[in-house]
């Protein structure tokens, strides 16, 4: 009996020992994978300067825009390489959120709104640019989850799903992604001023949301268009900003009747985007594993 008995708990220690040393793994990947990304994103800065002396809050506004495009593309390159490190040491969840964080460091060093409206930026202009950072968002999300997917709690789910036309655009993606349209609902309720916290919280919010809604829309599916929605929906809120010249553009948002779908920024929507789909998709996660037999 007393051979059992130290038996059970020599295993018993082994098991804490491990879950410890599997926890301490995991907060190192989170925080080390932040840091280098923040340091990698923000080396694209300096290449991104517009007419106002500060880092473009949109390319369409920066001096250079085809050296700024291949820096920042070199820099999402590289920052997605830490993000796949990072998704295969956790979960590529907690890498897309990884990826968003170090994009949110770039946007927190660029322009905000109202650099867009003094620089001329026009609707179609920021609109276009949004809806490109939601594709860019799709691609970085599914070599994400392709590479180090599926979700812990979807342990049985075809990785390939995430790279084939027919599933990430079918009926019941589609579906889910309509929960992106929740950006809009979040952006509205709490981007109250053009300060770069609120832009980027108002899309990370709006990116928690549809997450979580996308996710319980479809229980069963690996959620990356979900990534793309939200940017996609922001990119149509801008349209209707952004609408009319610039000079009514700035005066109606001096008086305080500017519409508040313009403040996120592209990059604002796309870090907003990946880190809110991320937590969205974590606090789904109980949801999930109840319809894992659905």
């Amino acid at each position: 009996m007393n051979n059992r008995s130290h038996a059970a708990e020599d295993a018993t220690d082994s098991v804490v020992q491990e879950g410890w040393i599997d926890s301490v793994q995991r907060y190192v990947a989170l925080f080390g994978g932040m840091i280098v990304t923040s340091l990698l994103m923000s080396l694209a800065v300096g290449w991104m300067i517009s007419l106002r002396g500060v880092s473009g809050p949109a390319i369409s506004v920066v001096i250079d825009p085809i050296p700024a495009v291949l820096v920042l593309v070199a820099c999402l390159l590289a920052s997605l390489g830490v993000a796949i490190i990072v998704g295969r040491i956790v979960n590529p969840a907690v890498a897309t959120f990884v990826l968003g964080w170090g994009i949110a460091v770039l946007a927190m060093r660029s322009g905000t709104h109202l650099d867009l409206l003094f620089a001329g930026a026009t609707g179609p202009a920021v609109a276009v640019e949004t809806f490109c950072w939601g594709l860019v968002v799709l691609g970085l999300a599914a070599v994400i989850f392709r590479l180090t997917g599926p979700l812990p709690d979807q342990p049985s789910a075809p990785v390939a799903d995430v790279t084939d036309p027919r599933v990430m655009f079918g009926p019941i993606s589609l579906r889910s992604a309509a929960a992106g349209s929740l950006a809009l609902v979040a952006i509205i309720f709490v981007a109250t001023n053009d300060t770069k916290g609120q832009a980027i919280f108002a899309a990370t919010l709006g990116g928690v949301l549809a997450g979580l809604a996308g996710r319980m829309l479809a229980p069963r599916l690996q959620p990356v268009l979900i990534f793309a929605a939200p940017c996609v929906f922001m990119a149509l809120g801008q349209l209707w900003a952004f609408r009319g010249d610039e000079a009514q553009q700035v005066s109606a948002w001096l008086v305080g009747d500017g519409s508040r779908l313009g403040i996120p920024t592209p990059m604002d929507a796309a870090a907003g985007t990946l880190m809110g789909v991320s937590a969205g998709i974590g606090w789904s996660r109980g949801f999930v594993e109840q319809h894992r037999g659905d």
